[in-house]
């Protein structure tokens, strides 16, 4: 699923995906999977995702935010 952000959908649209498929899914696991789809990537993108907001925190940094800090260590690994 994580391959959609590589199709132009936004990180935190497919994160929300995969909690809408699996509600007791934890952004530890969110952040395995991502760095497993592209493991090219600086590993401070798990410490990123640990801190965002999902759907139902009132903390943790807002989605605009963290699919900005993504998508430019996805692009710094040349995955774009």
């Amino acid at each position: 699923m994580m391959k959609k952000i590589q199709l132009g959908v936004k990180p935190t649209d497919v994160f929300k995906e995969l909690l809408a498929a699996n509600p007791s899914i934890s952004k530890s696991d969110i952040s395995a999977d991502f760095i497993e789809e592209f493991p090219d990537i600086d590993s401070v993108v798990s410490q990123v995702i640990w801190n965002w907001r999902k759907p139902g925190n009132d903390h943790g940094i807002e989605d605009a935010r963290i699919d900005e800090i993504l998508l430019h260590h996805l692009k710094e690994a040349g995955y774009f």
